[in-house]
């Protein structure tokens, strides 16, 4: 089992390189790819293994994307597709990163939005799964210019470690799922490139789903934007319940994450693909061991 999701972990991760490449030009990632788009079709298990083999780790993780070195990461603050949810009422804009709390949040959303709806239609936080959900186009934007007196209103994120992140994104969409040929553009997905931060990450309140206070600091942003004691204990009562495609503690993602650490070849390329979403955010960099 273990060998298997290995092999399937190089065979899709090199693909997402690939995707990249395509999306900017080839000279940009040339030397960040370890395939080309015809070799794919080629590769057998023992050529597939061979990308497990560490590589000479010659910087240390800060300095991977300085200098040259920066030709070889992917660039920062470029737009990509947002996911808003709002709440009038609270004066709220959330902007959703996927499997970043993703499913809970646009749930809470949709809490803030018509709570009267929201309870008379027996839901809870985490039985509103997302192909099911209430609020369906009702408070969801792609565009902060599409929402209204949105200058006016308050934001926040959710962000999360970008290794922790990618796991369980691998784990759910890939090994689960199975739909990794439908996502391979969107396998890598940066926090970065979201939420139009280019233009008003510093009007962005900020939360860090694994920071030890989250909790806490989300139920306190709710409560400074006017919600009241009974919305609290609602949402309270469900932020340690688990949605459906929680990867936490599972097998798959076990094996995910042990091969991902204890390689330092997949660390140091998941340190160029993700390096802006760990100095923007406040998350460590990762330590490659040097072989």
């Amino acid at each position: 089992m273990n060998r298997y999701i290995k092999l399937l972990f190089v065979f899709i991760f090199s693909g997402c390189i690939i995707a990249y490449t395509n999306l900017f030009n080839r000279s940009f990632l040339q030397d960040y790819c370890s395939f080309h788009d015809n070799d794919n079709e080629s590769l057998n298990e023992n050529d597939t293994l061979k990308t497990l083999i560490p590589l000479t780790n010659d910087l240390d993780s800060l300095e991977l994307c300085r200098g040259d070195g920066v030709k070889k990461c992917i660039p920062p603050l470029m737009k990509y597709k947002q996911l808003y949810r709002t709440s009038k009422e609270n004066n709220l804009i959330a902007c959703v990163i996927e499997k970043t709390f993703s499913t809970f949040l646009t749930a809470i959303m949709c809490f803030l939005h018509d709570q009267t709806a929201f309870r008379d239609s027996n839901r809870t936080l985490e039985s509103d799964i997302y192909g099911e959900r209430l609020c369906k186009d009702q408070n969801e934007f792609t565009e902060l210019k599409k929402i209204g007196n949105w200058q006016k209103m308050s934001l926040f994120a959710v962000v999360r470690n970008p290794i922790d992140r990618f796991v369980s994104g691998f784990t759910d969409k890939c090994l689960r799922e199975k739909v990794w040929k439908k996502y391979k553009q969107r396998c890598a997905q940066y926090d970065f490139r979201r939420c139009e931060f280019s233009s008003h990450l510093v009007k962005y309140q900020i939360l860090q789903l694994d920071g030890a206070n989250f909790p806490d600091q989300l139920l306190g942003l709710l409560e400074e934007q006017g919600l009241d004691e009974e919305g609290i204990k609602f949402i309270n009562g469900s932020l340690h319940h688990r949605t459906p495609h929680s990867t936490m503690d599972s097998v798959e993602r076990a094996t995910v994450e042990e091969t991902v650490l204890n390689s330092p070849y997949l660390l140091r390329k998941i340190t160029q693909m993700y390096y802006f979403d760990f100095l923007l955010f406040g998350y460590r960099l990762p330590e490659i061991p040097r072989v």
